[in-house]
């Protein structure tokens, strides 16, 4: 990000100065002399910019994965001995009981009235 940022910077000043001195009838050595250190000059802007970017985007991301790790951690902390992580695991879990015996089937449908 860093690079793209610096080298698109660098672009977008150097057309600017290029065709501002162009459009107001500057010398095209004055012209030229003026976008190239404009190039330089936002290419060390638009790193210095990129590597903000970067270090804000892995902070914010590090971040998140804590926060998320910590409400993991609170969640499974209320369960005790949860081996199953999904519903379809828990699910399989128990048809799997169901058909040993262990647990008493759900009761499906029931008929009203008598």
């Amino acid at each position: 990000m860093e690079r793209r940022m610096g080298a698109s910077l660098a672009f977008l000043a150097f057309a600017v100065a290029a065709l501002g001195g162009v459009m107001v009838g500057n010398p095209i050595e004055s012209v030229v002399g003026r976008a190239i250190v404009a190039l330089f000059a936002f290419y060390g802007l638009g790193r210095l910019l990129g590597w903000l970017a970067e270090r804000i985007l892995a902070e914010r991301e590090e971040a998140l994965a804590q926060e998320l790790d910590e409400q993991v951690a609170a969640a499974g902390a209320g369960v005790e001995g949860a081996v199953e992580t999904s519903p379809a695991a828990s699910l399989a879990g128990s048809a799997e009981q169901q058909q040993r015996g262990n647990v008493a089937a759900p009761a499906v449908g029931t008929e009203a009235g008598g």
